[in-house]
């Protein structure tokens, strides 16, 4: 609930001040928002359904990124059109406002937790548990080099080349509305298509194989010369990406006791932030040398060394 409030403000702030260093101020509230929210949201519900005796982690995995992905499609539709209206800055208004609903809906749900005060730590003490049960696990180490690598790379993928790219071939600052939209909707089918083909004790054949083909298809970005190639190099690369994401998660949470959930959560977010941290201006530094097409090409090649990481991976229940 406080990491909402912080997102919220982080986004007033972007829009009622133009000044270089209040953006840089905002975001960096935005950064506090994130560390609150991180394993918090998927220790709630994990916890929440145990509690009840359900086995439905992956079902809610699935609905949340597909509920996720729906509402991106109108908003995308949304976006562009008040963006072509009112102007880019209109986005951060909106956004602050939905931060604010959403910290509405989530002040009455429901939480189950247990107080243990004879394993009150503080902070430092918890933290350092959890980095040490993280680091001394075999798939949780693994998974988290593997994540780090993937997030690395991805930087190189990410907004920051994309856009670029896109623009070079011509698209319109407006059509970047229409364009997410069309990514939230791959958004809202691929988790339903995984859970078609997956199976339960081949997470990890599951996870290793969209990350190949997203990797193969990320690639292929090489040649594309013509905004339409682009696009759907773009979305079939999500698609697959996507397909992957709430097995990962129910994976993630398959090895994490109770009580150290939402502080591994935490330290996974804190590593994989680390990680985007030092990415992201090194992507922007190749996009200005290299150019934008050559650095999303970088991207796929980064993610390789994350696919043997896997491998080392064994289906541990």
């Amino acid at each position: 609930l406080l990491g909402t409030l912080l997102d919220a403000s982080a986004f007033f702030l972007i829009y009622f001040f133009e000044s270089f260093y209040v953006i840089i101020f905002a975001f960096l509230i935005l950064g506090c928002g994130t560390a609150f929210g991180s394993g918090a949201g998927e220790a709630w519900v994990t916890d929440l359904l145990r509690s009840r005796r359900k086995n439905y982690l992956h079902s809610c995995l699935v609905k949340k990124q597909s509920l996720g992905g729906f509402a991106l499609v109108f908003s995308g539709i949304l976006g562009a059109f008040f963006v072509k209206t009112f102007g880019l800055s209109i986005i951060w208004l909106i956004g602050g406002i939905s931060f604010i609903f959403s910290f509405g809906i989530l002040f009455s749900a429901q939480e189950h937790f247990v107080i243990r005060k004879r394993e009150n730590r503080r902070i430092s003490q918890q933290m350092k548990v959890s980095f040490q049960y993280a680091y001394s696990h075999h798939v949780l180490f693994y998974f988290l080099l593997a994540a780090a690598i993937v997030v690395f790379a991805g930087n190189f993928g990410s907004i920051v080349g994309w856009t670029a790219f896109l623009q070079e071939l011509g698209l319109q600052e407006y059509m970047f509305g229409y364009l997410w939209s069309a990514m939230a909707l791959i958004g809202v089918i691929a988790p339903l298509v995984g859970s078609y083909f997956y199976k339960k004790s081949f997470e990890i054949q599951f996870i290793l194989s969209v990350l190949v083909i997203s990797t193969l298809i990320s690639a292929a970005v090489l040649f594309a010369h013509s905004l339409f190639v682009a696009v759907i190099i773009l979305l079939t690369s999500s698609f697959f990406y996507l397909v992957g994401r709430p097995v990962e998660r129910v994976y993630f949470q398959k090895f994490i006791p109770s009580k150290l959930r939402a502080t591994v959560g935490s330290v996974e977010s804190m590593i994989l932030s680390l990680v985007a941290a030092l990415a992201m201006p090194l992507a922007g530094y190749f996009v200005d040398i290299f150019g934008a097409q050559i650095t999303l090409f970088i991207s796929a090649i980064l993610t390789v060394p994350a696919i043997f990481v896997y491998l080392k991976i064994k289906n541990y229940k």
